[in-house]
């Protein structure tokens, strides 16, 4: 395959259809404000209280919202979804504006689902979904700055350096899944591609050199792809167009279980240190997707034909 056939296959869908490249771009410029975001409030508040509980806590008042996901999908399926992201977008600028402009001035420091239930397939997906909400993402997004400097012994811009690999190797990961187009066994790369995703945290935890740190984040950014991408694409196949809106209500809702983990993970750290903290969570992870993999084997064949219908 020749590399602009590569390039083409891979870019396809931005190239041909300007709603889908809309899109992408504007998910783009949000994403990464939101991590950066991420990566001056949660310094700030670490900065400030030097506490790994305060950091905690940041985390979970500023996921909290999540937990509203289930009435917000089933509100979403009986009214104009793009309307509605329209109206959330810009309340997110206004809020988002207001505490930058707070911080800047020095005022302010940190800022149908029984069917879906009986899908097992979908249940799955879910259940890995909430496994890695509740054991890595509370870490990744809670206690980085935490472990930056504790155990690697980097200041703010070590951090942001940290960050930019694993965002380096997530966009390189998202790559190579668009390149695969729609590829065979999705669901096996979703399950296995999150038990190596919380492998590499496991031994990102235990590492204490700067430049294997570096490493390791890269591949965890790749690795965080398969989760990433396709927990989303593969809820969306393995349910009822009828049903989209609840079942992104759940998943949200799973995601939104990170500000009780990261209290719950935020009070373990701080007796035990992140170190600790984030390679027992990896490994609990890892634990968990294996015994859901044996659950239903069927998801680890699973290759978008609806086989649950």
């Amino acid at each position: 395959m020749s590399t602009g056939t590569a390039v083409g296959r891979t870019l396809g869908a931005l190239r041909d259809n300007r709603a889908f490249r809309l899109f992408w771009f504007s998910n783009l410029f949000f994403f990464g404000g939101v991590w950066t975001q991420t990566l001056v409030l949660g310094w700030l508040a670490w900065e400030t209280t030097h506490s790994d509980f305060a950091v905690a806590v940041y985390t979970s008042v500023r996921l909290a919202p999540l937990l509203l996901g289930p009435f917000a999908g089933a509100f979403a399926d009986r009214h104009n979804r793009v309307r509605l992201l329209i109206v959330a977008a810009s309340w997110a600028l206004v809020a988002v504006s207001a505490v930058a402009t707070l911080a800047s001035l020095g005022k302010a420091v940190t800022s149908g689902l029984r069917d879906l239930a009986r899908n097992r397939l979908a249940s799955t997906v879910l259940l890995i979904t909430l496994a890695a909400n509740t054991l890595l993402w509370p870490v990744a997004q809670s206690f980085m700055p935490v472990f930056a400097q504790e155990s690697l012994g980097l200041d703010a811009a070590g951090l942001g350096w940290l960050l930019t690999c694993a965002g380096v190797g997530g966009l390189t990961g998202s790559l190579v899944i668009a390149w695969l187009g729609d590829f065979r066994f999705k669901g096996g790369m979703f399950v296995v591609g999150t038990a190596i995703w919380g492998t590499l945290w496991s031994l990102f935890a235990l590492s204490h050199d700067t430049m294997v740190s570096f490493v390791l984040m890269t591949a965890i950014g790749v690795m965080s792809a398969a989760f990433g991408v396709l927990q989303t694409t593969l809820l969306l196949m393995t349910t009822d167009e009828s049903l989209h809106g609840r079942a992104l209500g759940v998943q949200e809702l799973a995601i939104g279980i990170m500000p009780l983990a990261s209290l719950a993970l935020g009070v373990f750290a701080e007796h035990y240190g992140v170190g600790i903290t984030t390679f027992v969570s990896a490994v609990l992870l890892v634990a968990a997707v294996a015994a859901l993999g044996l659950w239903t084997p069927k998801l680890l064949r699973y290759s978008g034909l609806l086989e649950n219908k």
